[in-house]
């Protein structure tokens, strides 16, 4: 009876450590991957040489590109801990712009460009479903594609912006492909208030917010 609960004891310890080396061999540590977001911002209210307000509706942005990178050392049975460099583009598409009782419609958007460190946490559930939490800062340039009016003279803003976001969602690995993932998630993204020139002098904005919805696809190498 010692004996065969030796030998019970040694295959179980042989298998948790081939089951284990088979866990390091297939863990993927490097990923890269694409976003698409549609992005429903808030209006910006306007100061300086002008006021008014900046209203926008909801757009596709073009792609963001993402590209990450999982410690090893972090990962453990309950979740692990990844970190994603991210080229971020958002649309704002000017529905109207209003100054006192005057509206117009210059068409266009605002472009906003942000690159981003984002820390993420991945929560297992022993499922091909993989629930997610992120938090990222970074720095962001703003600019018109028609100018909005409010005197104005360059379209791009002339300053760096502290961009900031926060995500939740959810990721699905397909069994076929055990080395991708599909997500879709929220985020809230914010800059700080962008300056413009103007013809009589500078031109602020109200710092940049939106809610986004996205869907991602990433693989990992």
């Amino acid at each position: 009876m010692n004996r065969f609960a030796c030998l019970l004891a040694v295959a179980v310890a042989g298998c948790a450590t081939a089951a284990h080396a088979a866990e390091q061999d297939s863990y993927s540590s490097w990923y890269a991957g694409i976003g698409i977001n549609t992005t429903f911002p808030q209006s910006n209210k306007v100061s300086g040489a002008t006021t008014g307000t900046i209203h926008y509706q909801s757009s596709v942005t073009l792609p963001d590109v993402v590209f990450g990178y999982r410690p090893e050392a972090l990962y453990n049975t309950t979740g692990d801990v990844r970190v994603e460099l991210a080229l971020l583009n958002r649309s704002f598409g000017v529905n109207k712009v209003s100054s006192g009782a005057t509206e117009r419609k210059p068409g266009g958007d605002l472009g906003v460009g942000a690159l981003m460190t984002t820390v993420y946490y991945d929560i297992h559930t022993a499922t091909s479903f993989t629930p997610f939490v992120g938090a990222g800062i970074g720095g962001a340039g703003a600019r018109f594609s028609k100018n909005p009016g409010f005197s104005i003279t360059d379209k791009s803003s002339n300053d760096t912006l502290f961009a900031y976001q926060a995500i939740a969602g959810v990721s699905y690995t397909p069994q076929a492909w055990p080395h991708t993932d599909w997500s879709i998630a929220y985020s809230y993204f914010g800059t700080g208030r962008p300056q413009f020139d103007g013809s009589a002098g500078p031109v602020k904005l109200n710092a940049i917010r939106s809610n986004n919805v996205q869907l991602g696809f990433k693989y990992h190498f």
